[in-house]
């Protein structure tokens, strides 16, 4: 009963250094990939664009529009930007062969896809950064401040 319990035990140690290697390598891919930063700056023009017509309605209807009414827009085309980066960011592993040599080099596939989900994750976060930092820049000096009321 010893060897059996003996054989299903995993070293952690190595289990974490190779998820910090999968990680390191992630983002590296992620930084230098060009869809990113397609996403990114579409992100932080739709910011512009949301806060830019909510202005130009303000005054041409003479309406009262606080800064955090479009703060949280970005939602809906996060989740449009996201899928397509995705779809694009994992699929270009699998057709690189880049999968297969990290399946080779001892990696599990339960490590391979929780790097590729943290990264993934982190880069619609930035996105949704990207939208929430531009909109704040535009939105607070032209549209004044947060509606307390």
């Amino acid at each position: 009963m010893s060897t059996l319990f003996l054989i299903t035990i995993r070293h952690p140690a190595r289990e974490v250094s190779f998820m910090g290697n999968l990680l390191s390598a992630n983002f590296s891919r992620l930084f230098k990939d060009k869809i990113f930063w397609i996403c990114m700056i579409l992100m932080a023009a739709l910011g512009c664009y949301v806060y830019v017509n909510s202005l130009i309605e303000m005054k041409a209807w003479d309406l009262e529009v606080a800064a955090d009414n479009n703060l949280f827009g970005f939602c809906m085309f996060t989740a449009i930007f996201q899928s397509v980066f995705v779809s694009i960011f994992t699929g270009t592993e699998y057709n690189d062969g880049t999968l297969r040599n990290k399946l080779a080099v001892g990696h599990s596939r339960a490590a391979i896809y929780l790097a590729n989900m943290i990264v993934c994750s982190v880069a619609g976060l930035l996105m949704c950064l990207a939208y929430m930092a531009v909109a704040l820049i535009i939105g607070l000096p032209f549209l004044g401040s947060f509606d307390t009321a």
